[in-house]
């Protein structure tokens, strides 16, 4: 047997032809796929977060406005407790100076005691009064800054929900 008889001639067994695409164009074109899924993908999540900076960024300015109209009211609550201090002061400066004349024109003891006990005694209703104003106030106040809050926490709630 010679060498010639024990080679199996492939060539004829599997004709050769050339191939539709060649390996290089297969490539080129699944790098071609590639790039266009990954630009797909890019320009929805560039979507998805422009989306949702905008979702911030209307969030932030409700919260901010929220905290504005807060830091406002809270404001002007603080200089109506201010005002109401003060006129507490100038209240017990104006009892302190007339029970002082009452009691110098006291006639005896007894009198300049019932004097300062009437005193006394006035000046712990205005307190029990400006408390219970005070209380009121601060109730009225946290009641309304609470109102946005619970609100925004139901609609949290609501599309939780959903």
């Amino acid at each position: 047997m010679d060498y010639e008889m024990r080679r199996r001639p492939l060539e004829k067994e599997r004709p050769m032809s050339a191939p539709k695409d060649t390996f290089a164009d297969q490539v080129i074109a699944g790098a071609k796929a590639a790039s266009a899924r990954i630009a797909e993908t890019a320009k929805t999540g560039a979507e998805r977060a422009k989306d949702a900076y905008e979702k911030m960024a209307a969030d932030a300015g409700k919260a901010t406005d929220y905290y504005e109209t807060v830091a406002t009211r809270t404001i002007g609550d603080m200089a109506t407790a201010n005002r109401k201090l003060i006129e507490l002061a100038k209240e017990d400066a104006e009892a302190a100076l007339y029970t002082a004349k009452e009691i110098f024109e006291s006639k005896n003891i007894a009198d300049a005691l019932s004097h300062q006990m009437t005193f006394i005694r006035g000046r712990i209703d205005a307190r029990r009064a400006l408390a219970s104003d005070a209380y009121a106030a601060f109730k009225k106040a946290s009641e309304e800054a609470w109102k946005p809050a619970q609100k925004a926490l139901k609609a949290v709630e609501t599309q939780a929900a959903a």
